[in-house]
């Protein structure tokens, strides 16, 4: 039986499949390994085409539609008047693209972010995937020229990562030292701060600091963090030892809410007694 045209479209930009015809999960799978090669279109009409062979299921017409928004999303970015509304779509553009491992499309998207709309954030999104793809002396560079306004704690740890990384440890030693740690800095920048302990030696420092991250960090969201640190490449001196393990396997202090469990607080009918959205 021949498929609707739609599907035979998605079936000449798709791999070839052992059978005549593919099924949902193969049309699923193709529309993975597009999305890995950075071919948006491609893994949006593989996506879709699951879907459409298998309605019901939620994944697939997740994902279908999560691809439609994406492509929207980059066609804007590449055309619309770069302004709030631009920055606030290139940030969620920024986001999908890190939490698929796209980092590359990321840096290009950062730089293109900052360069259009500088601040001390977008700064900051630009120095996190420049780190993360091994930029390190252009990281370096990027966070030595920001302005004082723009070096704000986030940064100021970046930069120390940057050049521990790129072999200045006197320098990013003198700069750890002169940070000032908040008590209520949030767990994400003590997570990097102990990355940059571990690079300039501070051992002692780097588990206190990491265990402070864990503690004030919510039990549903420690598993990937943990993960995470597992596999970063700053903690590889100690990565090994129990002292680290023993810092990843910390408690949660973080009283949590019985709410709905939902992305934000905004829909919640308990919002404004449960205290979760401060």
């Amino acid at each position: 039986m021949i498929r609707a045209t739609a599907l035979i479209l998605v079936l000449l930009a798709a791999p070839v499949f052992a059978g005549e015809e593919p099924t949902a999960k193969e049309m699923f799978d193709a529309g993975q390994a597009s999305l890995a090669k950075g071919q948006f279109e491609d893994a949006a009409k593989a996506f879709k085409a699951a879907a459409k062979l298998e309605p019901d299921n939620k994944a697939y017409t997740g994902r279908a539609m999560i691809l439609v928004r994406v492509l929207r999303a980059r066609k804007y970015v590449e055309t619309a008047e770069v302004d709030a509304k631009w920055e606030k779509v290139a940030t969620s553009l920024h986001e999908f693209y890190v939490r698929e491992g796209l980092l590359e499309n990321a840096v290009t998207l950062d730089r293109k972010m900052y360069e259009g709309r500088p601040s001390a954030r977008t700064a900051s999104l630009l120095a996190e995937t420049l780190l993360e793809t091994g930029k390190n002396a252009e990281a370096e560079k990027h966070l030595a020229g920001l302005s004082k306004d723009h070096k704000y704690l986030q940064n100021r740890v970046y930069e120390g990562i940057a050049l521990a990384r790129t072999g200045k440890k006197d320098e990013a030693k003198k700069l750890a030292a002169g940070l000032e740690i908040p008590a209520d800095t949030r767990s994400g920048i003590l997570y990097d701060l102990a990355r940059l302990q571990t690079l300039i030696g501070e051992t002692e420092k780097n588990l206190a600091t990491l265990t402070k991250c864990f503690e004030n960090l919510p039990e549903k969201s420690q598993a990937p963090l943990r993960e995470m640190a597992k596999k970063c490449p700053d903690f590889q001196a100690i990565a090994a030892t129990e002292p680290f393990a023993k810092a990843l396997a910390t408690k949660s202090k973080v009283k949590e809410s019985d709410c709905s469990g939902g992305s934000g607080c905004g829909s919640c009918p308990s919002r404004d007694s449960c205290g979760s959205d401060k």
